[in-house]
């Protein structure tokens, strides 16, 4: 179920309640953009201000569980590919944390005895879209170190001194996992781009996947 379900009977009184409020929504968004675009911020941070958070709205979910996750793009329904969520999460850190925590411990529930995580929290591009009770993860060979990365930045905007608690065993775990994968070859082998063409995964390694 949607998480409006735990304040609403129905869509329907939803949505009647969305109209009935889209006069001081309207005056919000009007707000916002005055606050990000009427001052001597550079313009890049700006427009990243502006369109970042947009796509919230456009591609994100939030479960009644009270789990929130987002599809990759309009077009791939994958939910929070890792590298994608890192570009999208400062913005909504800095917003919206108890969004991002949801996924980060998305993330640490899927984490294997090895330390490896899921880099997606369910899903399949182009397949049928994932189920809301999902929670075993796309296992692929990218960036999932990216965890420790969203850890620093959560626990530093806003001091969450429980999430650094409850997560730090896992990112440990995981940049073990990374360490280990590196033993050979002193980088680590076979890693996925994201990319879907030149098959970088079945090379030991590449210059793009490892720096």
């Amino acid at each position: 179920g949607n998480f409006y379900q735990t304040h609403t009977k129905s869509s329907a009184q939803a949505a009647e309640e969305l109209l009935r409020d889209l006069p001081a929504v309207l005056d919000g968004v009007e707000d916002w953009q005055r606050a990000v675009l009427h001052n001597d911020l550079p313009e890049w941070l700006q427009d990243f201000l502006v369109n970042s958070p947009y796509t919230f709205a456009r591609t994100g979910m939030w479960w009644q569980s009270g789990a929130w996750r987002q599809q990759e793009s309009f077009a791939c329904d994958d939910l929070e590919p890792m590298q994608i969520h890192q570009l999208r999460s400062i913005p909504m850190t800095l917003f919206f944390p108890r969004l991002s925590e949801s996924v980060m411990r998305g993330y640490a529930a899927s984490q294997r005895p090895d330390g490896f995580l899921a880099h997606v929290l369910g899903g399949g591009c182009f397949g049928p879209p994932p189920a809301p009770s999902s929670t075993h993860g796309v296992f692929g060979p990218l960036s999932v170190e990216l965890l420790a990365v969203d850890l620093w930045q959560m626990v530093r905007a806003t001091n969450n001194s429980a999430l650094l608690r409850d997560l730090w065993p896992v990112a440990q775990r995981v940049l073990r996992y990374r360490v280990e994968r590196a033993r050979r070859l002193g980088l680590p082998e076979h890693l996925s781009s994201a990319y879907d063409w030149f098959g970088f995964t079945g090379r030991s390694t590449t210059t793009y996947t490892t720096f």
